[in-house]
Order: structure tokens, then sequence, then C-alpha cells
């Protein structure tokens, strides 16, 4: 059989194995040729295979680089394979897996085990870290393993080969015996996979480690030295390699010689020094390098930071730093570095020295993308006795001012919640002494084991209205009834002496409100307006509003008073966490006083639609007030769904499947399912007072089966729909009765509920039951946690029938108690809960046949079902904890702002940078957009006609021989023909990439002339019906395109159809035809797929027979991002791109950097055409 294609790589590279096996699952081979680093880089390689790493794949048919690309394809040669799977959940599966191999194994792999092996500079933290994130992930994958033997379906797939190819590394060089202990469920299916026959044909016999690598510091130079007392160094930063390319991990081959290993030897050696400074104290190695130091062969540089003024906080300050070490790793040969950040918050610097090989910055440190940013200021010999002081404290980091580089995680978490976790009462003592004590408090127990669990690596404050105060004395008995304080009637004293109390005890700040307060602002908005519509309970009584309007106030005034209390509160660098419906308006009141504050929002509950929403009153002050906040959270994909939607029909905001355009800020939106504390609930039920509680339980109904439930008396948790059901199954299934008992507890919440209830208890205990037998025991009040525990222990079956629910921890606690039993778990698919657990039983709880039957069935089924089910609820259960859940919000937390705080900074371009990198370039290529780019937008297209300057410095520019010049515009061709078309040499595409007209040439190209344009008539159609009911709009018709205009429309109203147009768009045509809808400004176009400006630049790119060494794009929209991205990815050095977005900094884009305004384009094309 011939060879489907050839694979090139360095020998003995697992990443090949992967797509070998692949192909050998497949019947088919591949033909391996070794590839040389060193040598076989040419230029034609590098055509070919841009980013010129290894492993590549050639072919007839394609050429690809990335192995998991080569993997996946010869996985997918073979129609009848089942390698990918062969359901479309058993396909996504496969990609899951092959994505999780790649990120969350190899990558931290090769960040523990490279610099172990040297191939990596060894930064301990670093490798710390990477050793702790594949932990995580082997933790991960030794939960799913626990009941599977593959990892997709029964047989191998292509997600097992990825997945066990990844963990070579780590299996065989660093997780030892006892290392492995903790995984050993990865282990067994490590071992099993790998000893597949196909698996050692390519990969070999795998020995697993036994003594795991260790990092071996370089040994200090021998040196008599007088003992003295030992003081600590101070922390020390050296410029650091970072992670080399994981595709192309160097072998011993011979390199081309760097121009500076070309240099005469030199006496001073930068490894030396290197030991030198690591090994002894700063004071001993300056000494040590001014005596070795060689001015011929080496330079001393002084590191300034152009853009102090700039910085803000010093951790990002430090992250600068690290990300240029980072950016500069291939300097590590030739340069050392000490950068530090000196000041405070808001008011810090970044400089430093650098010494380096020869006497010019070397070109490793030059080519990196932020080297601009940096000025290098170069120190002649003459001036070493003069620096040498302040040499000396930059190495030793001798300033007072000095900021520690390991400032990462700088500030606190402040949660704001509806209610502090403690129940305040007052002790009266007998000499009448202020004395306050806290419990903790009932409900919310998952959320506040959350925010408990982030302590360990947080200091965490807790702002929360106080709750109800109590007034005990030494002699009241639990029996009587504890008296309410009146908080108006405490003194200021007395709050102080609460506030201060609970601070010291357990770090909460509570919020003082009346009873009036309370009534209008939880009782009263919350509870009556608020929580019923976000459950989809429509209010059934109309009122004139005056009522709503009250409760309005109330509720915006409370939020206010939180939001004071955090503004005062807070320092910079904390994080800002609110909880729930209760505090929508407090990110936005936040914000207005600390608008660069990292805000986040979790809503505990359900979240409706835009239809029922829009039945809000005040539904534009909530979104806006939800909005401002940098991650909105919620509990299931459904309720993040429904917030960007209804903030886009109801505000008109621009949205994605992300988050919410908002008013320049871009608050991004996901979905993070909360748990339970595992460990607290899995060391209650086995503790001395549940269990003997189990055991009477098992003796008392020890002829019965038992089905138990733990709920609200509200409107939402289903108890009446469960028991009708529960009636109907004794029906149903009369082998049942007297046989089975439904234990039911419940809360008051609703008295009108509480005597439903009561009266269909008695009823069927009334009709099924006798005097021995009882089938209803009904519990209505609030019971211990032992004998919940015991209950949820000792259950066959646990029956969960809410109608509407955001996350139900009942049924999760009832999985960590049914670790002996394996009970069945019966869930309302209606639940939050029940997306995530696809192992119980769900059932409609209108559907009383349906729930029926299926308790029958939970009652009926086998031990081996039941504990197949089980093992799957239980994997899951314990892999989302509470832990979990709090640590990933605060993780995406801190991401999305790090992405809205360097979109935010998008620096401006610096025009005297620019003409330094034109100036010095050969071979140069200028894009540019034309509509917000080179002339103003206008409010009516056709007034866009072009300044008279720029029309000059464009014309000169393209009389340079050395430039490509081309504007590519979402214009038709007429226009531009029309406006440019008399510019000798200038380049044009119109239509957004559809045409294309090259310099010296009056024809124009139609690059879409091949494909089907019968997509027109529906987009019209749809296109004129909104044209039709919005006043200003109007179509514009292009040849390979159609354009929505709503500029001249109402500026609210235009927005808000054009959103309902997307809509429309995406139902009706996008679905079935390949074409695309892009929002430019104030416009809506459809077009084909395969059109766009990237694809424009692509070409020219590719085209050109002499390589670009200086690329320009220029645009002001989000059509425009498609140039920005083919720039990042184009095979030149960074400093020769120039990707500029026309607008604010604060834009959301792809470009490196931003000119704000239309004038400044034009100056840089005054700049770049040189002097008049």
């Amino acid at each position: 059989m011939s060879p489907i294609g050839t694979i090139k790589s360095y020998p003995n590279n697992p990443r090949v194995a992967k797509a070998q096996i692949a192909a050998a699952y497949n019947g088919l081979e591949i033909n391996v040729e070794a590839f040389d680093l060193s040598k076989d880089r040419t230029p034609e390689f590098l055509k070919k295979f841009p980013m010129g790493k290894v492993p590549v794949f050639e072919s007839d048919k394609v050429d690809l680089n990335e192995s998991s690309a080569i993997g996946y394809y010869a996985a997918s040669l073979k129609e009848d394979s089942a390698l990918l799977g062969k359901t479309a959940v058993d396909k996504a599966l496969v990609v899951q897996w092959m994505l999780f191999a790649e990120t969350e194994i190899s990558s931290h792999s090769s960040g523990w085990v490279l610099p172990l092996r040297g191939i990596w500079p060894y930064l301990k933290p670093n490798v710390d870290a990477a050793a702790n994130n594949l932990k995580r992930a082997l933790g991960a994958l030794n939960t799913v393993l626990l009941t599977k033997t593959y990892l997709v379906g029964h047989e191998i797939t292509y997600a097992d080969i990825a997945v066990v190819t990844a963990l070579i590394s780590s299996y065989t060089q660093v997780l030892d015996k006892a290392a492995r202990a903790e995984f050993k469920n990865v282990t067994r299916y490590f071992t099993t996979v790998t000893s597949k026959p196909l698996f050692q044909k390519y990969l070999g016999k795998i020995t697993l480690c036994e003594t795991p690598l260790k990092f071996v510091p370089a040994k200090k130079e021998t040196k008599k030295k007088e003992a003295a007392p030992k003081k600590e160094a101070p922390k020390k930063k050296e410029a650091a390699p970072a992670a080399a390319d994981e595709e192309e991990e160097p072998k011993p081959a011979p390199k081309a010689k760097n121009k500076l290993d070309l240099l005469p030897p030199s006496p001073f050696v930068l490894d030396a020094w290197k030991r030198e400074y690591s090994n002894n104290e700063t004071k001993d190695a300056i000494k040590w390098f001014w005596e070795h130091f060689d001015p011929e062969g080496y330079s001393i540089w002084k590191v300034d930071y152009k853009y102090n003024d700039e910085l803000t906080l010093t951790f990002m300050s430090n992250n600068l730093i690290g990300g240029f070490y980072a950016r500069i790793e291939r300097a590590h040969k030739y340069a050392f570095g000490s950068l530090i950040v000196r000041g405070e918050n808001n008011n810090n610097t970044i400089s430093g020295y650098f010494v380096v090989r020869g006497q010019e910055v070397p070109f490793e440190i030059y080519d990196a993308a932020d080297f601009a940013s940096y000025n290098f200021t170069k120190i002649e010999p003459s001036q070493y006795e003069e620096k040498k002081e302040e040499f000396y404290k930059y190495l030793a980091w001798d300033f007072e001012d000095c900021v520690d580089a390991s400032d990462r995680n700088q500030g606190r978490i402040i949660h704001v919640t509806h209610q502090i976790p403690f129940e305040i009462s007052h002790d009266i003592k007998e000499d009448e002494r202020l004395h306050w004590s806290f419990a903790s408090r009932h409900g919310h127990a998952a959320m506040y084991a959350g925010m408990h669990s982030l302590i360990d690596e947080w200091e965490t404050i807790c702002i929360g209205w106080s709750g109800r105060i109590y007034e005990n004395s030494d002699s009241c008995s639990e029996d009587v009834t504890r008296q309410e304080v009146d908080v108006s009637s405490l003194t200021t004293e007395e709050k102080a002496s609460i506030r201060r109390q609970i601070e010291q005890e357990h770090n909460c700040m509570p919020l003082f409100l009346d009873n009036e307060s309370i009534d209008g602002h939880y009782y009263g908005y919350c509870k009556t307006l608020l929580w019923p519509l976000f459950n989809y309970i429509v209010w059934n009584d109309a009122t004139d509003g005056r009522i709503e309007q009250k409760q309005w106030n109330y509720y915006e005034a409370v939020n206010q008073k939180y939001a004071d209390l955090v503004v005062e509160e807070y320092q910079t660098g904390d994080i800002i966490w609110i909880h729930d419906y209760h505090l929508l308006l407090v990110p936005n009141m936040v914000r207005a006083k600390l608008p660069k504050a990292r805000i986040g929002l979790f809503v505990h509950s359900p979240f409706p639609s835009s239809e029922l929403f829009r039945c809000l009153p005040k539904r534009q002050e909530i979104l806006k007030g939800m909005l401002a906040a940098n991650l909105v959270g919620f509990q299931t994909y459904a309720n993040s769904r429904h917030f960007i939607s209804t903030s886009t029909r109801v505000l008109g905001y621009e949205s994605s499947p992300d988050g919410v355009e908002y008013e320049g800020h871009f608050c991004h939106v996901g979905t993070f399912p909360i748990g339970i504390d595992t460990d607290a609930v899995d060391s209650l039920r086995k503790s001395s007072d549940v269990v003997p509680k189990i055991k009477a339980i098992a003796e008392m109904y020890s002829d019965k089966k038992i089905l138990v439930a733990r709920d609200k008396l509200d409107l939402v948790q289903g108890v009446l729909q469960k028991l009708a059901a529960f009636e109907k199954f004794l029906i149903d299934y009369p082998q049942w009765q007297n046989k089975v008992v439904l234990i039911q507890v419940t809360s008051s919440d609703n008295v009108k509920n509480e005597h439903k209830v009561a009266e269909m208890v008695a009823h069927i205990n009334g009709t099924y039951g006798s005097l021995e037998f009882t089938p209803v025991h009904h519990y209505h009040h609030q019971i211990h946690a032992d004998e919940y525990y015991a209950l949820l222990s000792s259950a066959d079956a646990a029956l969960i029938t809410a109608v509407r629910d955001g996350m139900n921890t009942t049924c999760l606690e009832y999985v960590m108690c049914q670790q002996e039993k394996h009970g069945s778990l019966i869930v309302s698919e209606l639940t939050g809960t029940a997306g995530s657990m696809g192992s119980a039983l769900l059932v409609n709880p209108w559907d009383y046949s349906g729930v029926a039957k299926t308790i029958h069935d939970a009652l009926t089924m086998t031990e081996e079902e039941k504990l197949t089910r089980h093992m799957q609820l239980l994997a899951h259960v314990k892999s989302n904890t509470t832990t979990f859940w709090a640590h990933s919000f605060i993780k995406m937390l801190l991401h999305t702002c790090l992405l809205s705080e360097q979109s935010k900074n998008t620096p401006k371009l610096k025009l005297d940078y620019l003409e330094d990198q034109y100036n010095s370039s050969k071979k140069r290529l200028l894009c540019f957009d034309y509509d917000g780019t080179l002339t103003p937008i206008k409010k009516t297209p056709m007034a866009a006609t072009p300044p008279k300057d720029m029309l000059k410095y464009l014309e000169k520019l393209c009389q340079d021989p050395r430039n490509e010049v081309w504007v590519i515009s979402g214009r038709d061709e007429t226009a531009l023909t029309n406006w440019l078309g008399h510019i000798e040499n200038l380049g044009l595409s119109a239509e957004h990439g559809s045409f294309m007209r090259y310099p010296k040439c009056e024809k124009w190209i139609n690059l879409t002339q091949d494909l089907d344009m019968g997509w027109k008539n529906d987009v019209v159609e749809i296109f004129n019906y909104y044209t039709e009911r919005t006043t200003g709009s109007f179509v514009e018709h292009k040849r390979c395109a159609l354009t929505w205009h709503y500029r001249l429309a109402d500026p609210e109203y235009g927005p808000f159809q054009a959103k309902e147009c997307k809509n429309h768009l995406e139902q009706a045509v996008l679905s079935k035809l390949p074409v695309e809808v892009l929002v430019g400004k104030k416009n809506l176009e459809v077009r084909p797929t395969c059109v766009n400006k990237g694809e424009i630049v692509n070409k020219l790119i590719a085209s050109s027979s002499t390589p670009f060494d200086f690329i320009m794009c220029c645009g002001d929209d989000k059509t425009d991002e498609d140039m920005f991205k083919v720039l990042k990815k184009a095979d030149i050095y960074e400093h020769q791109k120039f990707s500029v977005m026309v607008g604010s900094e604060d834009q959301q884009t792809q470009a490196l950097w931003h000119l704000p305004t239309v004038s400044d384009v034009i100056e840089s094309l005054k700049v770049m055409s040189g002097p008049s």
C-alpha cells in the first residue's frame, strides 16, 4: 500500500506517532522523513510552511502543520472508521478530548519537563505552576476514567490516541510511582492503551518513571570565604527565556552561527556571571562583575519604559516585564537583564539595566513586538564609575520604592451579598456590656462555601445586609422565641461595635437597613416583582404603578447603599464580586465611582427570556446595571443566552456569544454551575450524629421503599405537582401501595401553598393510608442537618419536581449521601441542575403519568444500572464543587479584565516610530479602508468624497516603486473608480473583497463570478420589510452584496431594528445559504462567506515575488478585523507589522495600534510620503 503522505520531523517525536497510530487503525501508512531544523528550513520549506516548525505533512492533496491537524486528518480518511466517533455526540467528545490533550496536558507537561531537562530556562514559580496545572488536569481526567475504559464509547478513538501520546512525557519523566498513585484511573488507562499492538509498534515499550527528573543548578565556583552570617538575598529578576514552540523541540543538531557567536572570544563569560549573580550575595557578585567585565566584548544599557505615565497597578507593570522577558527568550544566550517596578499603584515606573554581547542591542531583543515600548540607552565605559552605584541598586533591588516581582494576586476579593453569612444576636450580660455573637446563617450554603474556599489564595471581605438582629438573654431556652432588635434603635456606638467585632472575627462588613427599606427592597421589589418574573411567573393583578414605583425607589436606594459601602471599602486592585438579583444595580453604581474596578456579577436565580423580561417596567435600568460588570455569570447556558438576547432586543446593543458591547465596554457573559462542598457533606454524612439516625430510619421503614424530598413552599418548587404525581403513581401501580413512603420536608414561604399542600397530603393519606401506614410524611419545619443527611442516606430515590429553579443543590447532596445504596435520582428537566446530570432520571413535573412511571422505574431498576448511573453522577458532583465554581468565576473574571485592559490600552501609533520603520524597509504593502479611514463617515454615503490632502499623499506613496498601495473598501466599483481610479499605481478592491482592480489596469476582476447569487432575492425581501418599518433606512444594491443602511434612522430605533433584522437574517437565510452578515457602522451587509478583506491581503502577500518587510493595514470597523487577523499571522517580524484601528483606544480589536481620527490617518500618510 502506498503511503498517504510524508511527515517530516526530528526523530522519536511522539507527536508523529499520534498520526501514525491513527493511520494504522484505518489500515493506512504514513512515510516519515528525518528533518534537520538547522539545515532543512530552506526558503522553499518556509514558503510552504511559514511557521517553520515540525512536524509537517505533505501529500498531493494537502499540506499540513500542527500535529493535531495531521493526526485528525489521518483519522478521518476511512469513511466507516469509528476513530472520530459515529454519532454527533461522539464526534464532539473526540474534538473535546483532542483539545484537552493539547491545552491541558501537553502545554503543562512541557512547562514542567522541559525546564528540568535544560531545554527551557528553569524558573521555579513557572515550573511549579505547570506541575500543579497538569496535576489538576489529571485529577479531572482521573474522575472521568473512574467508570470508563476509553474516553469515548467502548473502543479506541482518536481521543485516546491524542490524550495518551500527550501523557508520555510526564508519565515517563516526572510522575513516579508515588505521584501516579493519586491518578490510579489515569495510570490504568495509560498502561492499557499503550499496550495495544499498534501503539507499541510506533511508540515502542513505554517505561514508567521510577526516579523523577530534578533540577540541578549550576555549581558554584569554589572560593574561600570567611564565615559570615547568611543574609537573605533580595528577589531578582533576570531576562528569562520563554517557552519554545511545543511543536519544535530542539534536537542536538548543529545550528547556524549567530553573528554574535562570530565575535572575538571575550574573557567575560556571561554564564559564569549569571551563576555568580544567582548563587551569591549581590554585593559579592557585583564585585566579581567589575573585576571580569570586558567592555570591548560586551556593553551595558540603561532601559526605561517609554510610557510610564500610562502605568496603573503595580502587578500589571510586573506582568509587562514578564511578557517582555518571554518575547526576548532567544536573547538569553547573549544578554542579562534586570528590570524592576518602582513606585505604587497608579504612580510607578519600569526601568533597569541590560548587559549584552557586542556593542549593539541584539537582534533577538530588537525583534520583540514590544521592544518599541522601551528606550535602550548605551552606557559608555567613561560613565561606568558614575553609574556603578545605580547599576548595583538595580541588580540588588535596593530601592525603597521597589515593588516585589511576586506582586501578582494583588488586592482582595470583596463579596457583595444580600446578607452576610452570619446571623447576629445580642447577648444581654449582667454588667450590660455590649457583646455580639455570630452564628452561621441557614440557607445559601453552597454560595457561602464557595466564597469561603477562596481564602487560601485571597484576602476576602463580605459586604451585606446584617439580616434580622435578635436579642438573647442568658436564661433563654431554645423554646423561647427570640426578640428581634429594631435596627433603628441601635446607637452609632452599638453599630460600630458590631462592625468592629464581626470584621475582626469573620471579615464581614454589615449594612444596617431599617424595616421600611427591608420591606420595600426585599419583600417588595425583589420578592413581588423580580423573583416571580425571573422564575417565569407573570403578575396577574394590574395596578396603577404607584406601588411598583415606590418599591423601585427602595430597590434603587438600597442598591446605592451597598454601592457606597463598596466604594468606601475598596482599595486599588480589589476584585468586587456581586451576588444575585437583589443587587443588580450595584455594578453600574460602583462603576460610576470606580471606572477601572474589576467587577463580577453572578445571578444565582434563573434569567427569563426577552419576551418575559420586557414585562418589567424598569427593564432598561436593570440591564444597564448588570452590563456595567466585567463578567456576568449564570447557572446555565440557557440563562446566559437569555441575558445576551434580552440585552440585544431591549437595549439594541451589539452582542456575541461571549457577551454584550455596552457603551465602549464589553461585558463578558459566562456559565458557571454551582456545586456543593463535597468534603463537608461527606464528613457530615459519616458523622457520629448521622450514622445512628440512618440505622433508626432503616429499622422504622424496614419493609418500605423511601422517596425523599426537601423543598421550599413557593410556587416554583413543584411540591403540589409532586404530590399529584405520587398519587398517580399509587393509582397506576397499586402493587406499591403500603410499600412506598414519601418523606417530604418543606420550609414555610407561602401560607396559601401551605394550606394546599396540607390538604393534598391529608387526601393522599386518607385515601391510600391506614391506621398502621401513612404514605406521605410531611415535615413542615426546618430539620437539623444530621436528620437531613440521614434521610438522604436512607432513601431509595430522591424526587425533585421543581417547575423552575436555578441550581438545585439537594440532588447534589443526595448523590454524595448515596455512595453505599446507589439510589436513583429523579430530577425535573426544568431545573438548572438537569442539564449537567445526564445520568439522572429526568421528568416533566407537569406530566403526572410520566413521573409516576419514572418512580416505578427507579424502584425496579437493577443494581448494576443504579451503580453505573450513580458513579457517573458522583464523578460530576465531585468535579464541580463550590470550590471549583468560585475559582472558575474568579479566574474568568481576571481573564476578562486582562482582555479589557489590553484592549483599552491599544497604544496610539507613534508617527516617529512609523517613520523609522517605513524608511528602513525595502518592500512595503499599504492597505487602507475608505469610509472612516481615508475619509470621514457621512450620513449620506455618496457625500463621502475624498479629502484633497489625502489624495495628494496617497498619490505620492503610489509613486514610490518600493510600495504596493491598496484601498480595500466596502464601496462598489463605480464609487471607487470615480473617486480614486485616477491615481496611478493604486490597487483597488470593492465590496469587501469581492472585486479587485490591479494597478495600471482598468479592468475589474470579479472574485465571486462562479458563486450563486440566488440568495439576493431572499435578503432583499427581508431588507425591504425592515426598510418599510424603519423611517430613514434604505437598501444599497451591490453586484456581490446587499447593504441595509440605517444611519438616517432614529438613533435608538434604528440600531434596535438592525438587531431584529440581523436575527431575522440569521434564522431565515444564514442557516441555509453560504452567506454572512457583516455589522458595519450603522449598516448591515450580506455577502458570500468566502469573501472578506483579509483574503485580499492574504492574496497580495502570497503573490508578491519579493517578501514584504513592512505591512500596514488600516481600518475603522469590524469588517477590517479580517485584515488585522491576516497581518497578525503574516510571516514577517513583529516590528514590521502595523495593524491600525481608527477610533478610540478602548475598541475591541485585533489591531496592534490605533489612531483616533481620519485626520491622524492622513497625517500618517504625510509622514510616510516624506517632505513635500
